[in-house]
């Protein structure tokens, strides 16, 4: 092969390539940072009286023992020019249970969406809590007061196990009532697919029953055989943020697969194997290029007398 053809198939590999990452990072959202930063506005950051946030108001949160809790906390830049560097703390009793790592450039004008995460100790005694949430800038700090109400948790609820029947599912759980006030309870349970669409919801209120668990069966309907990934929920009627969630698998185990993957994983999983097809692509190219370079050589050698 002569040097300028082994240079351009060079250039095409390399392009080929190139274009392959470009495309793996923008699916996984990394193209951003590699192009953001030749676009950001030539905004300064705020000085002094012209910094200001409004931190959107959360100051009631009820959290379980044991339990983990994920808040999303809106705060906007009400101030003059951007706010670097902001970040969630917390003050006080409950500051050793709140968590972020979430770190946020703001802009004037605009609200962000801060994560962070409340993890509550098992051995926390039933009350209210109180203490502060945080947000940090290089340029200006603000707190806002906030109340955690330690309640009993959802270990009252325990899934048992479920069969398929025609048109639907008989769920088996368990309830432990011994610590609730009261006569009646209700217990919300309902069944989703994997995209979230649900399948069927019902409220299960039966007598509270003070000398031990309660073993509960329920009939969950659907249109028809169920066949893939399902979630089952279950959820106290007065509280259906605080819920537990089971995982299951229905229908043909050979069509629906006998592990549950996740989607981003996956995704990266089939995205390196397309990778490997390209890589392997280049290559059989390659090779076929060189054997018929060589071949042509050979016929054009004159040999020598």
């Amino acid at each position: 092969m002569k040097r300028k053809d082994f240079t351009k198939y060079s250039v095409y590999i390399l392009i080929v390539v190139s274009l392959s990452f470009l495309l793996f990072f923008i699916r996984g959202n990394i193209a951003g940072f590699i192009v953001n930063p030749f676009f950001i506005e030539n905004n300064q950051s705020c000085e002094g009286s012209g910094c200001n946030l409004n931190i959107f108001n959360i100051t009631e949160i009820k959290v379980y023992l044991g339990s983990k809790k994920t808040i999303l906390l809106p705060v906007q830049n009400i101030g003059e020019g951007f706010l670097n560097n902001c970040k969630i703390s917390s003050e006080g009793i409950i500051a050793p249970w709140i968590y972020s790592n979430s770190i946020q450039r703001i802009p004037s004008g605009e609200t962000i969406n801060f994560i962070f995460d409340i993890n509550i100790p098992e051995d926390v005694k039933l009350n209210n809590y109180s203490g502060k949430i945080i947000v940090s800038c290089d340029e200006f700090n603000k707190s806002q007061e906030i109340n955690l109400s330690v309640l009993q948790g959802l270990q009252l609820i325990n899934f048992n196990n479920f069969e398929e029947v025609d048109n639907g599912l008989l769920i088996n759980y368990s309830f432990d009532n011994s610590n609730i006030i009261g006569e009646n309870t209700a217990i919300d349970v309902w069944l989703s697919d994997e995209f979230g669409n649900e399948i069927d919801y019902i409220t299960d209120i039966f007598k509270i029953n003070r000398d031990g668990p309660i073993e509960r069966i329920v009939f969950l309907e659907s249109e028809g055989k169920l066949e893939g990934v399902y979630s089952i929920y279950f959820a106290l009627s007065n509280d259906l943020d605080n819920f537990i969630k089971q995982t299951i698998l229905l229908g043909d185990t050979k069509l629906s697969g006998n592990v549950i993957v996740d989607n981003e994983r996956g995704s990266l999983i089939a995205y390196g194997i397309f990778l490997l097809f390209i890589v392997a692509g280049i290559a059989y190219i390659t090779r076929s290029h060189w054997k018929k370079s060589a071949r042509k050589d050979k016929m054009l050698r004159i040999p020598e007398d």
